[in-house]
């Protein structure tokens, strides 16, 4: 059985991925992000030395701070959240991690990393991917991209402890970043 400690993160991830799915504010949303990718951090920490784990963490807020530092103070991605979409969101998340938890023993026979890693790793793909799929607007696609892929990076980090593999994620994180600002440019109407 896991540690208290050892769950924190998950319960960190999953709150911050409601959040980023559920709020359409973006500076919440930003440091939703952040707030992953410090669960992401503590959960790799399990699994890979400290100086590897800090790498994960220190690439996800810097796409974070490159989002962040693309979006204007008067921007058309300023939306007010409709009530009852949020309560629709929250079911749907609900219904889903219920399915996700309920497939986690099938996943652990395939893959024989701690169990918290998969926990957190599953929540934040299936967090994600509902994010991409019911998503219209490219800057939140771009969130669950990051999303998913953060739970990509955790489950894989249990499985392989290169440095070269860290840092083609890191490369792909941060690419991620780049062409979402280059889409939220896009959007309003900067470059055509």
């Amino acid at each position: 059985m896991s540690s208290l400690i050892d769950i924190l993160p998950v319960l960190l991830a999953g709150l911050s991925s409601l959040i980023l799915f559920i709020n359409k504010k973006w500076r919440w949303n930003i440091l939703a992000m952040a707030a992953i990718y410090v669960s992401v951090f503590w959960m790799v920490l399990q699994v890979w030395p400290t100086g590897l784990a800090v790498v994960k963490l220190i690439a996800g807020w810097m796409a974070g701070a490159i989002l962040g530092s693309a979006i204007k103070e008067d921007s058309k991605l300023l939306i007010e959240d409709k009530k009852v979409e949020q309560r629709f969101k929250l079911v749907i998340v609900l219904i889903i991690w219920i399915f996700s938890f309920s497939i986690m023993q099938s996943i652990k026979i395939r893959l024989p990393i701690p169990d918290t890693l998969i926990w957190g790793g599953v929540l934040l793909i299936i967090t994600g991917i509902l994010q991409i799929g019911m998503s219209i607007r490219p800057i939140r696609i771009i969130f669950g991209l990051l999303t998913a892929f953060s739970g990509f990076e955790v489950l894989y980090a249990g499985v392989e402890q290169s440095v070269l593999v860290a840092g083609f994620l890191v490369i792909i994180t941060l690419g991620i970043s780049l062409v979402g600002v280059l889409f939220i440019q896009q959007e309003e109407g900067e470059i055509v």
